[in-house]
């Protein structure tokens, strides 16, 4: 049984600017496929927002109808088209719209492949994927609107298992404030085991709303799937 978990907060920043929450996040589960995904629009750019909102529909709608296995280079080219005609629909430049993008998407047996552009992480309870300024001078300051390049991409492909179990997606207004990132997914994936999905996202709410890291003004957004939960 696969279990979904997401919620997103807006932060205390936007709320004294009486700005909205620039997060946004989505999912789709089918017969055989399910992905999650989580944009963080970048603060500087008006209609952020908006952006990052627009991106879950348009990879939502391109991972429905591609093949599993078809080339990442194929699948981002053809959400970021999607996204940009969306935009031009909405009379929006990109560069107004800039959002980073952490995508999983996987099959009900585990094997998943991931997508990262910008800042964020995409981790299991095992093994982190989000390249970081230390081993590679990354893709952490871009986003869609600003990156053109499939080489600011980081993709890649992984499985769950039973050892294994959960991955997570996160934006930076949690994995910056949080130093083992592993850890973190292997405690919520234990805290959700045998509790509904409504219970924890009411239980991630009040976290971030208490959120301990001082003066902390960003959105915080999540997605987790969990294979083979019980509940």
């Amino acid at each position: 049984m696969l279990k979904l978990i997401k919620t997103s907060v807006i932060g205390p920043g936007h709320i004294s600017d009486n700005l909205p929450n620039q997060d946004a996040i989505g999912h789709f589960i089918s017969n055989e496929y399910w992905a999650i995904v989580v944009c963080d629009g970048m603060g500087s750019r008006i209609h952020a927002d908006i952006g990052s909102i627009i991106a879950i529909q348009s990879i939502k709608a391109v991972l429905k109808k591609s093949d599993f296995d078809a080339p990442s280079k194929t699948v981002i080219a053809e959400f970021y088209q999607h996204w940009l005609n969306t935009l031009k629909q909405h009379a929006i430049k990109p560069n107004d719209a800039v959002t980073t993008v952490l995508i999983a998407w996987g099959d009900h047996q585990g094997r998943f492949r991931f997508f990262q552009l910008g800042d964020g992480v995409i981790c299991t309870t095992k093994k982190n994927y989000t390249k970081t300024s230390i081993d590679e001078f990354s893709n952490l300051t871009t986003g869609l609107g600003l990156s053109k390049q499939y080489g600011d991409w980081t993709v890649g492909h992984g499985a769950l298992s039973a050892q294994d179990k959960a991955i997570l997606l996160m934006t930076d207004g949690i994995s910056e404030d949080i130093t083992e990132h592993c850890e973190f997914t292997e405690a919520l994936a234990t805290y959700s085991s045998n509790k509904s999905p409504r219970r924890v996202k009411k239980h991630l709410k009040d976290m971030f709303v208490s959120w301990p890291t001082p003066f902390h003004t960003d959105d915080k957004s999540l997605a987790m799937v969990i294979l083979n939960d019980k509940k």
